[in-house]
């Protein structure tokens, strides 16, 4: 496969408990994005930030996200003051051998 990880960053006008709220209004919204394979929601209070690191099931569904009208609604929202976003290639060997895109560790006994 060709996994991407999509890291979004987001500096808040509001505070992050009160985004998280108003988030909870997307989720299913997520469960429809097309090659998404899982998602993390993250917040930092200190910071006033929030975001999400995702887990995409190849490049082309990545980038239709990044494109998207959702990181398009979350750009213009007024409680946002700024997105950053980056796209990484993923080393699946390695992710698979650190439980992070299934498979499992074989431990040494």
């Amino acid at each position: 496969m060709n996994r991407r990880c999509v890291h979004v960053d987001i500096d808040l006008n509001i505070s992050t408990a009160e985004w998280l709220r108003q988030c909870r209004g997307v989720v299913d919204m997520m469960l429809s994005v097309p090659g998404l394979e899982w998602k993390l929601w993250v917040a930092s209070p200190d910071s006033s930030s929030a975001g999400g690191i995702y887990l995409f099931r190849d490049e082309a569904s990545a980038a239709a996200y990044v494109s998207g009208p959702l990181i398009a609604a979350v750009r213009r929202n007024p409680n946002v003051r700024d997105v950053r976003i980056r796209v990484y290639a993923v080393d699946e060997d390695l992710s698979r051998r650190t439980h992070a895109i299934g498979g499992s560790l074989a431990l040494a006994s």
